[in-house]
Formats: C-alpha cells, sequence, structure tokens
C-alpha cells in the first residue's frame, strides 16, 4: 500500500514523532512510519525500501 509521506528518525525521537505521524496522517492520505506500518513477521528492510520508493514526500527528522 502506498503511503504520501515516508518519515524517518531516530528511535530517541519516537514520542515526537509518533504525534507528527499522527498530525500528518489526519491531513494527507497517508503516513509511513514503521510503528504503524510494519506488522510482525514482515521483512522490515524491504518493508521500509517499499516505502521509500512508493512515497510522494520523504521527511527526516533530525534533533
Amino acid at each position: 500500500m502506498s503511503k504520501d509521506i515516508f518519515i524517518s528518525y531516530s528511535r530517541r525521537d519516537q514520542e515526537f514523532v509518533t504525534r507528527l505521524a499522527g498530525d500528518l496522517n489526519a491531513q494527507v492520505a497517508g503516513v509511513w512510519f514503521d510503528q504503524s506500518t510494519i506488522q510482525l513477521g514482515q521483512k522490515w528492510h524491504d518493508e521500509i525500501m517499499d516505502g521509500i520508493r512508493g512515497c510522494k514526500a520523504f521527511v527526516l527528522v533530525l534533533r
């Protein structure tokens, strides 16, 4: 499933990014966020690459 926005972040920013993803998800068709997109048993590397390839915008969170 294609998502409009892919969010890349450090785990130390997880709380901030969880709120950001929720806010963005309410405004656009979809946000790719590993905590809500990758399901148990999926190959995380493949899922991340698919998310990057399918997104329209890439958000890199640096704090």
